[in-house]
């Protein structure tokens, strides 16, 4: 195996990815929710190599997100007004 100069491939990507101001946690962790959306709870831990239990965890938050996203889109802006109104 190669060597790398100052860590992995991986690593050398989130410090430039991090130096152009794209947080890599917060992408990482959207990808993995939109993949557990998408996958059976088994296939994704076999295919990223994580174990049942947290495949299952994530396939879980899922839901849990998805119901929390489409409740913030149902609140009524600061203004009062359901979203997707205007003042008359």
């Amino acid at each position: 195996m190669p060597s790398y100069p100052r860590g992995s491939p991986s690593r050398r990507l989130a410090l430039r990815l991090t130096a152009l101001g794209i947080r890599v946690g917060p992408a990482r962790n959207a990808s993995l929710m939109e993949l557990a959306r998408e996958l059976p709870a088994y296939v994704f831990s076999r295919l990223l190599g994580f174990a049942q239990q947290t495949a299952d965890n994530w396939t879980a938050e899922t839901g849990t997100a998805s119901s929390y996203a489409a409740n913030l889109s149902r609140r009524a802006p600061t203004g009062g007004r359901p979203a997707g109104t205007t003042k008359t």
